[in-house]
């Protein structure tokens, strides 16, 4: 009985921490005003972002870009530079927000009903940490 209890635990466990949320594989991309449109439909959000990232939105991805191990959950989508070699976040309801807040500056926004996050590493450029949350809308908003 004892083992019964402690495998459904487990299994809650791993399915609560899941390192990007079940919709992120419906994230797209395009071009827009010169920039890369990031959007997912089924979140109804989009974001313009600089044309020099790598996105990953499946964990498999997520680990050839991010060589470090991360306790980051809740993933939409995330994005890395290598000039100036920086990172972010964007996450879509996420149940722990408890962050590095010596490494990332974080930015909590709701859409659609939807709380989104938006973790910017602090070694980015000031104007790219300005930038980049400032361009999150909601699909139909625009």
């Amino acid at each position: 009985m004892k083992q019964i209890i402690l495998t459904i635990i487990l299994a809650v466990s791993l399915i609560n921490c899941k390192t990007f949320v079940k919709i992120s594989d419906k994230t797209e991309f395009g071009r827009e005003d010169g920039f890369i449109k990031v959007f997912n439909p089924a979140a109804n959000f989009k974001s313009l972002t600089y044309g020099d990232f790598k996105f990953a939105t499946t964990k498999d991805i997520y680990k050839e870009l991010k060589a470090e191990k991360s306790n980051i959950r809740n993933i939409l989508f995330y994005a890395k530079t290598p000039d100036p070699s920086y990172e972010y976040y964007v996450l879509l309801n996420p149940k722990n927000k408890n962050f590095n807040l010596q490494k990332y500056v974080v930015k909590d926004t709701v859409l659609s009903s939807k709380n989104f996050v938006i973790l910017v590493s602090k070694a980015a450029p000031q104007s790219d940490i300005r930038f980049i949350p400032s361009k999150i809308f909601e699909i139909n908003s625009n």
